[in-house]
């Protein structure tokens, strides 16, 4: 029977360990009893401090022993302990006596101390039944109390508690699809998730969610394993039979199908000692008793959250301001013992996974001394390396103020430029005092001998110009640093120099002169290269308004970077009002945005798509086709794509036009051909006519059954041209029948080929139009020996597929060259125009096509000149109609 926490504790030895457990945490000193004490008289008493603490009553629908009890009650307490509340509870036991009279007598033992106690000033109903009890209840043993619950996984039952103005509480909601998607990934050899759940309702309802997010694990099969159809032996036994390629994941198994019940802990030790696989959880109890983990739904964040609802409530807060959460946010756990036994390693989990049981490693255990240490070491490096430093840099200045002098002068006797060295005198003459290797190779072998002399002595031809002046200007004031460029001309030198003057101390300035005629001759190049570009443009601009079809270029980007005049008329814009906008400003169509797309960020190289433009001039659309090839620069990459408008609103009418003739003509011929078909029948059937009466009526019959297929064949071609999808009558049919029946009628009209065929064994059946697919292998074997020699083998292939069937004509003839095969589906098209061509309009291979299409499926030519010709098509293995 239920009872108070106080009672169930002298009952219970499990629960009287925890709550000795929680005595020793939450006692204090005698010595801060004295204190408080002593610091209450100091301030005097007050009514706040005289009050009674708050008396919450925590129904829980289990007992003591079931494993999320202590976790709810844990996750209570901590708030509770904080705002002086008191916790009573009373236990329903539903889980091991679910029956209507332990609920009676637990609703007269509960009213019976109800009438005996102060009153409550709060309920918490864990779990479902609770809560279920609470509602039902409300009205008479807790009139005006407001009721929180918890762990309640009737979500439904949950969310109308809106609705009521004293309930709220908790929703619990497990992460089934995440743990199942974290099984399948920690695991990639696993075929199989199988669920271990008992007869109870909320491990039914679990199951129920475990088959709903099969869509989280689509490559892997659920299954599960009930105790409502087994004992725990059997489950035992069949827990050891599962192969290395399954998963186990835990949802409850607590009674059998005997009604023989364990508690979850013995139940979990029996689990683990039949199982030799992974076991995965929902919930957190159960970690470190040999499960690997999951993501796992906490019932003390459970308790937390609703102590802390309770809490709000106590303060004023009404009910109505406190909604039902739907869900505690649960949270990856694992156990590190585990991991190791079944090899799953710790990278592959989530980045917020908690790992328990996980070995401190040597730094953790010592971190504190190991940073003490480093920080000592790293205080003493330091020190070192300042006074090394320090060192450093005192003998380096050294060393670069006793070389900086011979390193300048290495500088200036190395440089390749000519370097001449300039100094004015007492009387404000220029003289030389120096110069380099380079200057006397440019200069000549005798400049040496120009040292000492002023500028005018060495050079005469400077005489008379500003380069003296500007010279001692630089030596005696350092104004610029920088000269006016001196032409070869003023000095003895070959070819085209520049020159660069600066000063370089007092009274004392370097001219610097370096060879600058390949520039010279590059920049004469660039300006050639520029009136060759320039010139070119021109001669492109030029073929751009003579193209009368449109030219249009796009980047990478989608944006217009070319336009032609004819198809600015043709778009009725200029480029100069469209230049780098994106097309699909200026051309709003999808096709042509899918094609651009396609080659350019595809492995496309070209396409062609048809669209539809509209005329200003006479507010018609035109239809424009438009063919695309990508454009690529020197090493091979996509630069953008060229695009051809091509005007065919014409060649459409045109089309039109004929298609409608032939669907007309078609029809009109149909009649007498019905009516000649009809009596030339009758007349054979009849009799009475002699035998060349007989041959030519027989011929008549026959040739008007040839002009009704063409005639057929017309029509059909029509449906096709106008868009129309050719009508079907689709029933189950087996296909190697069809293809077998007519081979056979073929084998016994052309006597001189050979027909093969490979079929498959089994029967295969599909829903297809039997009468159109019949009508395909006649045009398609009709084709092989018109155009194979005879003596030559015709094969036919049929290969079933996952989720299509592949059919196959090959023959040894004459074969077709690419261009015939892209144009073998045209209408009217005969591979053989000639006047010795076999009999046909070149219609079948249209028709064909427009069957296979229909059904769904593809066709395709494969063929070499004199290597014969092999059309296939698919059909789709549907499984409805």
């Amino acid at each position: 029977m239920a009872a108070t926490a106080k009672q169930s504790g002298t009952r219970h030895p499990l629960f009287r360990k925890r709550l000795e457990m929680t005595h020793k945490k939450t006692t204090r000193p005698r010595l801060t009893c004295f204190l408080a004490a002593l610091g209450i008289l100091l301030c005097g008493f007050t009514p706040a401090a005289l009050a009674l603490p708050h008396r919450v009553l925590f129904i829980s629908s289990y007992n003591p022993g079931f494993p999320t009890f202590f976790d709810q009650v844990e996750g209570m307490s901590r708030l509770f302990h904080q705002h002086r509340i008191l916790l009573d509870i009373e236990f329903m036991d539903t889980k091991r006596f679910p029956s209507e009279e332990n609920l009676h007598l637990f609703r007269r033992a509960l009213t019976y101390k109800l009438s005996h106690i102060r009153a409550y000033d709060a309920i918490i109903a864990g779990d479902d039944n609770a809560l279920k009890f609470a509602l039902t209840e409300q009205s008479r043993l807790f009139r005006d109390l407001p009721i929180v619950f918890l762990g309640i996984n009737d979500t439904s039952l949950a969310l109308e508690q809106n609705l009521h103005p004293r309930v709220t509480g908790i929703a619990e909601k497990v992460s089934m699809k995440e743990t199942l998607a974290l099984m399948a990934k920690l695991h990639p050899g696993a075929r199989r998730i199988v669920a271990i759940a008992d007869p109870t309702t909320t491990a039914q309802a679990d199951l129920r969610t475990f088959y709903a997010a099969r869509t989280s694990v689509p490559e892997i099969s659920l299954a599960h394993l009930s105790l409502a159809d087994m004992t725990f032996q059997t489950l035992g036994e069949r827990l050891a039979e599962l192969g290395k390629d399954t998963l186990v994941l835990l949802i409850s198994a607590h009674q059998d199908r005997e009604g023989i019940g364990l508690p979850f802990s013995e139940s979990l030790q029996f689990i683990n000692a039949h199982l030799p696989r992974p076991l995965y959880h929902l919930y957190y109890h159960g970690m470190g008793d040999g499960i690997v983990g999951g993501k796992l739904l906490s019932h003390v964040d459970q308790g937390k959250s609703a102590a802390r609802m309770v809490i709000d409530i106590l303060h004023g807060k009404p009910v109505s301001r406190l909604p039902v959460q739907t869900g505690i946010p649960n949270r990856y756990v694992f156990d590190y013992r585990q991991l190791q036994r079944f090899q799953v390693p710790i990278a592959s989990l989530p980045a917020d996974s908690t790992i328990l049981y996980r070995p401190a490693s040597f730094f953790r255990t010592y971190r504190q001394g190991i940073w003490v240490l480093v920080c000592l070491l790293a205080l003493g490096g330091g020190v070192v390396v300042l006074l090394l430093s320090h060192l450093r840099q005192r003998l380096e200045s050294e060393e670069a103020l006793k070389k900086s002098e011979e390193r300048f002068r290495s500088i200036i006797h190395f440089s390749p430029m000519g370097v001449l060295q300039y100094q004015l005198d007492a009387s404000d003459d220029l003289v030389l005092t120096g110069v380099n290797a380079a200057a006397r190779n440019i200069l000549g072998e005798g400049l040496d001998s120009l040292v000492g002399k002023t500028i005018e002595e060495a050079f005469p031809k400077l005489i008379g110009t500003e380069v003296p002046e500007q010279f001692r200007r630089i030596c005696s004031l350092g104004t610029s640093w920088h000269c006016p460029q001196i032409s070869y001309e003023d000095f003895p030198i070959k070819g085209t120099y520049e020159t660069r003057a600066f000063q370089t101390g007092s009274r004392k300035m370097a001219c610097f002169f370096w060879d600058i005629s390949e520039r010279t001759r590059a920049e004469q190049a660039l300006k050639e290269a520029l009136d060759n570009a320039r010139n070119a443009r021109q001669q492109l601009e030029a073929i751009l308004k003579s193209v009368s079809d449109g030219l249009l270029f796009t980047d990478l980007d989608n944006r217009i970077m070319l336009l032609s005049r004819s198809a600015e008329e043709m778009l009725g814009v200029a480029l100069n009002d469209i230049f780098g906008l994106p097309i699909g400003q200026v051309i709003q169509n999808d096709v042509l945005w899918g094609g651009l797309h396609s080659v350019a960020f595809e492995d496309q190289e070209e396409t062609s798509v048809t669209i539809g433009l509209p005329d200003n001039r006479d507010h018609k659309t035109r239809t424009v086709q438009a063919n695309m090839a990508a454009v690529r620069n020197e090493e091979g990459l996509k630069r953008g794509v060229i695009t051809l408008l091509r005007d065919i609103s014409r060649e459409r009418e045109l089309d039109l036009m004929k298609t409608e003739f032939i669907s007309t003509a078609a029809h009109e011929l149909r009649t007498p051909l019905t009516s000649v078909i009809g009596f030339s029948e009758v007349l054979l059937k009849q009799g009475g006519f002699n035998e060349q009466q007989m041959e030519f009526l027989t011929i008549i019959h026959k040739k008007a059954e040839v002009l009704g297929k063409i005639v057929e064949d017309l029509l059909d071609l029509a449906r096709v041209d106008s868009g129309q999808i050719i009508r079907l009558k689709k029933d189950w049919a087996n296909i190697g029948s069809i293809l077998e029946r007519c081979v056979s009628d073929y084998r016994r009209a052309c006597t001189d080929h050979h027909f093969k065929t490979v079929l498959p064994d089994e029967t295969v059946s599909m829903l297809v139009d039997d009468r159109k697919l019949f009508q395909v292998m006649e045009n398609l074997l009709s084709n092989a020996v018109k155009f194979s020699p005879s003596g030559s083998t015709v094969q036919i292939t049929c290969q079933p597929m996952e989720t299509e069937v592949h059919i196959a004509v090959s023959d040894q003839g004459i074969g077709m060259n690419p261009d015939q095969i892209t144009r073998i589906f045209d209408k009217f098209y005969r591979v053989d125009a000639s006047n010795t061509a076999r009999e046909g309009l070149g219609l079948g291979m249209g028709i064909v096509r427009g069957i296979v299409e229909a059904h769904q499926g593809r066709i395709w030519v494969n063929s070499k000149p004199e290597r014969g010709t092999t059309i296939s098509f698919t059909l789709p293995r549907s499984t409805q109609e």
